[in-house]
C-alpha cells in the first residue's frame, strides 16, 4: 500500500505543479479542502477497488 512518505510527496508535487500553473495552495484548498486528505482517499480508494468480495 501507499506509506505516508508518498502521500506527503504527491502533496507537495500537486502543490508544485499547480504554482508553475499559476495555481495557488489556497485555491487548491477551497475547491478539496485538504489535499493530502483528497490524495491519500483516492489512492485507498484505488487500492479498495482491486479487491474482491
Amino acid at each position: 500500500g501507499a506509506d505516508i512518505i508518498s502521500v506527503a510527496e504527491l502533496t507537495t508535487k500537486l502543490f508544485a505543479d499547480a504554482k508553475a500553473a499559476g495555481v495557488s495552495e489556497h485555491e487548491i484548498e477551497e475547491e478539496i479542502g485538504s489535499a493530502y486528505d483528497a490524495i491519500l482517499a483516492a489512492i485507498v480508494g484505488l487500492e479498495d477497488s482491486g479487491k474482491s468480495d
